[in-house]
């Protein structure tokens, strides 16, 4: 499920990718039909994208076809390519749902082979016998102002059933379509069975991130629930250098041992979450976006 969102996240920021003269910090907030927020702060340089969550951080290299995922909690980090996540991933959700079964009582474990024999044909797959869905993007005719710019809102359509609302403003556009393409790879090679991937593999809703800014979008789930990500703000700065570096003390560590930490801590529970501060008690370099100094705000 994290994949998804990390997935969407990035897609609806990747079209800030900027020159090397200049950095991008972007803010967004979250939210689904039961009352359910959340936050994240993107910063974007070189060709390199942190993306910044209460529970960890992760950095993409688009020129190493590198990712790092930072977790501040544990003062430690995992580190390898957008395949190297996908294969741990898919090992850890196999093997949940593999101890899961032997857990499991009588009258759930047929229900459960058949998720993980489901499971298992699905990874085993190649790409080349897939029938990826159809992708229509067109405009509703609707327009509203967000941060100041005029936007243009477009329903996303896959398989004749809406997935998404988008506004898109063209009066900002500070993207490389070059990053655009990789990060957008990336993101295939990281989870090839979203829905983000087929928007990846569509030349309609790329060349509709092409037009400029998403600022907005809501996303509609096979369950009923709506998830709406806005931006709220955008800001152009020199971001340092540290922010995409991995900090000094940190060491690295395997996800399934941070998954085993972080169940016996309790880690996720929102009271046990520290605050983004800016401040260095974790070994993570402050943040220029708790800094409002020389600042060049949109």
């Amino acid at each position: 499920m994290w994949k998804t969102a990390f997935i969407w996240i990035a897609l609806l920021l990747l079209a800030y990718a900027q020159p090397a003269e200049a950095g991008w910090v972007i803010t967004t907030q979250s939210s689904d039909s039961f009352g359910n927020k959340s936050f994240s702060t993107t910063f974007i340089q070189d060709s390199i994208i942190r993306i910044d969550k209460p529970t960890s951080i992760s950095i993409i290299n688009l020129n190493q076809k590198l990712i790092t995922l930072i977790f501040a909690q544990h003062r430690a980090y995992w580190q390898g390519t957008a395949k190297d996540l996908n294969t741990t991933t898919t090992k850890m959700a196999e093997g949940q749902m593999t101890r899961l079964l032997a857990l499991a009582p009588e009258q759930k474990r047929q229900e459960i082979k058949r998720a993980l024999a489901s499971f298992r044909k699905n990874q085993a797959k190649p790409d080349s016998l897939r029938v990826f869905p159809k992708v229509t993007v067109r405009k509703t005719g609707q327009r509203d102002t967000l941060l100041d710019y005029p936007s243009t809102e477009y329903e996303v359509i896959i398989d004749s059933v809406v997935k998404q609302h988008v506004w898109v403003t063209q009066k900002v556009k500070p993207y490389h379509e070059a990053d655009i393409k990789r990060l957008m790879a990336f993101g295939r090679a990281m989870n090839p069975f979203t829905i983000e991937t087929s928007l990846s593999r569509s030349k309609d809703y790329m060349r509709l991130l092409e037009e400029g800014i998403v600022l907005k979008s809501v996303n509609y789930t096979t369950d009923g629930n709506k998830l709406v990500t806005t931006v709220t703000k955008i800001r152009k700065m020199n971001i340092p250098v540290a922010i995409f570096q991995i900090p000094p003390g940190y060491v690295v560590t395997s996800l399934e041992n941070v998954m085993i930490l972080d169940m016996k801590n309790n880690i996720l529970d929102p009271k046990n979450l520290t605050p983004d501060d800016g401040s260095s008690g974790n070994g993570l370099p402050k943040l220029p976006h708790n800094n409002d100094n020389n600042q060049n705000l949109f």
